[in-house]
């Protein structure tokens, strides 16, 4: 069903020549389809005929079963394996993560997704501004070296004082930005205390009302408190 999705999108409005681009369907599975003694990691399915000639080159579909893949930390040596064991156990792994992934610059990128995407509204949003004020502050930085050679500033004293304004210019923008950041933050601590009283006082219960904000009990109890 959902591969005739991708296929759809390739058709275009007037005359169409059915020529399409390859298709691959990537599945992961967290259970297994077939027997355990049988079941394989990897399961690669093409389109053939019944003399097992490939039928069509352009649709591949790729299983992959987690619960089959059974190797241990200690036994991870391939990229593919690590990966594989890191999504199998991605659950377990919040609080105590191997030695195998945080040594490894791939998987500490992967790490710091994952830790960014687990962040609360408020969290995200401080995380958004400190993101902003480097990438401004970069940006400066990389504008003023540019402009310098642009114009023709050889003096290594010109291209510092002209990098050294874009710096305050840049700032000075930072700060605004962190300051309608905070107010937007307060406006939404505001609108998690309201709801907070207002479902409370409806007859829900501490618990609903944090699993509803996505926030901690605490902080219910603290915007009832206030």
């Amino acid at each position: 069903f959902y591969l005739t999705f991708p296929i759809q999108s390739q058709a275009t409005k007037g005359e169409w020549n059915f020529n399409l681009k390859p298709i691959y369907y990537l599945s992961l599975l967290d259970f297994l389809y077939e027997p355990a003694k049988d079941a394989k990691v990897f399961r690669d399915i093409a389109l053939k005929d019944q003399f097992n000639a490939l039928f069509y080159d352009k649709l591949f579909l790729k299983y992959i079963q987690l619960p089959a893949f059974t190797k241990q930390e200690h036994e991870l040596v391939e990229r593919t394996d690590k990966w594989l064991y890191y999504l199998k156990n991605i659950e377990n792994m919040q609080e105590n993560i191997p030695q195998v992934f945080t040594s490894d610059k791939v998987f500490n990128k992967v790490l710091s997704v994952a830790e960014i995407a687990a962040l609360k509204p408020n969290e995200y949003q401080d995380y958004q501004v400190s993101r902003m004020q480097y990438l401004e502050i970069h940006a400066a930085l990389e504008t003023a070296f540019e402009d310098g050679i642009a114009e023709g500033k050889k003096d290594l004293k010109q291209v510092i004082k002209l990098a050294e304004k874009r710096f305050k210019e840049a700032k000075q923008e930072a700060e605004e930005a962190k300051q309608e950041a905070e107010e937007a933050k307060q406006k939404l601590l505001n609108k998690q205390k309201a709801i907070s009283k207002k479902q409370v006082s409806k007859g829900m219960s501490v618990t609903e009302v944090a699993d509803m904000l996505e926030i901690t009990i605490t902080e219910v109890e603290a915007y009832l408190r206030d």
